[in-house]
């Protein structure tokens, strides 16, 4: 008895599909041994090339599974001498110090903390010390490793040399200090305006000349109001002449905590699509040399009152002050400048008046 034609033509598609099924499941599995094969090469690849320290970890055996070949360079280590090494042998075997000096134990690193607590560590610094006694600045991050299933396979670790950064930051700070230092000794602050904000902020010595707490804001109409009644329109003036392209310079005076400054100020504009958006400069505090220059006026005024006709007697010598008052040479010369006399006899005088006891 024969198949009915319908039922050949169903028997038949069902063929083609399992026969498809089957070229599916075939080149499914092809392409998962492509990928068995592919991975460590790829990994291996990734290790070598990129450029981060990356260390594994295996979860199984609580060893080093792999590291790249910035690691080892980092390290100073062979790759058959860090991979197959324990978490413990590594911390044994390299420093590793906190920002604050102390030494890390195992169970502190980054690597170790994934592992065992399976979570992540994010920019931590670290402060690495080589057998060989290098020192190396680190910036460390660590997480754990889980298959689709949740299952903790390992750890793992990716840190980066940033000594020269820190040296930078370090160079830098020191020379923040310097200037910080001899804004100090000179009395000289910088000092920036946003003009779209119109704020002012400056450095330390800046706010220190003006008596207000450092990083404190300043808008212009409370920068105007510490200058002095007289000098504001003058500043003012100077002002909108750098706004227009000139030089800033302007010297004026402040009332800071009951006390007169004389300040004397430089600066710049910045433009931008030639519309004025900040202006930035030096501030100077200058009051003592303003009073040092008042001395040496006064002084300078003592010493011109020497310099005209002075009433003097013919035979005693004593001269006349602009008083009336007859006094001693000395005394009027030493009132009216900085000299000092001292008295003694002249070879003339000394033959004069004791001679004869000489001769005697």
């Amino acid at each position: 008895m024969g198949v009915p034609s319908s039922g050949r033509e169903d028997l038949l598609m069902e063929i083609e599909l399992l026969k498809r099924r089957v070229d599916e499941l075939q080149e499914a599995e092809e392409r998962r041994k492509r990928e068995v094969e592919e991975s460590p090469a790829t990994i291996e690849a990734l290790m070598d090339y990129i450029p981060e320290a990356i260390t594994i970890i295996s979860a199984h055996e609580q060893k080093i599974r792999m590291a790249s070949r910035e690691a080892l360079r980092i390290l100073g280590a062979e790759r058959e001498g860090i991979e197959g090494m324990t978490l413990a042998e590594r911390a044994e075997r390299w420093a590793v110090y906190a920002p604050d000096g102390h030494r890390l134990a195992n169970e502190e690193l980054p690597l170790t903390i994934a592992l065992n607590e399976g979570r992540t560590i994010k920019d931590q610094e670290m402060v690495l010390v080589r057998p060989d006694g290098q020192t190396i600045c680190l910036l460390a991050n660590a997480g754990p490793i889980f298959d689709h299933a949740g299952k903790l396979l390992g750890s793992i670790s990716a840190w980066r040399d940033i000594t020269a950064r820190k040296k930078a930051e370090t160079a830098l700070k020191e020379s923040e200090r310097m200037l910080a230092e001899a804004q100090r000794m000179t009395h000289v602050g910088n000092w920036i305006w946003d003009l779209e904000k119109d704020l002012f902020c400056g450095s330390d010595e800046a706010y220190v000349i003006f008596g207000r707490p450092a990083g404190t804001p300043i808008k212009y109409d409370e920068f105007i109001g510490t200058v002095v009644q007289e000098d504001q329109e003058s500043i003012q003036s100077a002002i909108a002449r750098a706004l227009e392209g000139e030089p800033y310079k302007a010297e004026y005076r402040i009332a800071v905590q009951d006390r007169l400054k004389h300040i004397l100020a430089l600066g710049s504009t910045e433009f931008r699509d030639g519309r004025p958006v900040s202006m930035r400069g030096t501030v100077q505090d200058v009051t003592e040399r303003k009073e040092r220059e008042e001395q040496l006026m006064e002084a300078l005024a003592k010493i011109k009152t020497l310099s005209g006709l002075i009433p003097i007697c013919a035979n005693c010598k004593r001269i006349r002050d602009d008083r009336g008052y007859w006094m001693r040479i000395e005394k009027y010369i030493e009132e009216r400048s900085m000299a000092e006399f001292t008295h003694s006899l002249c070879p003339e005088c000394e033959e004069k008046l004791y001679g004869k006891e000489k001769e005697q």
